[in-house]
């Protein structure tokens, strides 16, 4: 499994499995976000995929140390 990026959303590599057989509703700013791409996810540079490990990083560090980020 795997996490996946748009560079705005995340999401694990087997979602697919989930909204298909399952009905598992997405949120639909997601979905709309996605239809304006046309359902294409972009081209990320190593620049930005280093950023938003930083990011992620950053807010699992926050939630390990019980802090609460919006």
């Amino acid at each position: 499994m795997e996490l996946l990026t748009d560079g705005e959303w995340f999401w694990y590599s087997d979602l697919a499995h989930y909204v298909g057989p399952y009905h598992v509703q997405l949120d639909k700013a997601c979905v709309d976000h996605a239809r304006a791409q046309h359902w294409v996810p972009p081209n990320l540079s190593t620049e930005d995929l280093i950023r938003i490990g930083d990011t992620l990083d950053a807010l699992f560090d926050a939630e390990a140390s019980g802090m609460h980020t919006t």
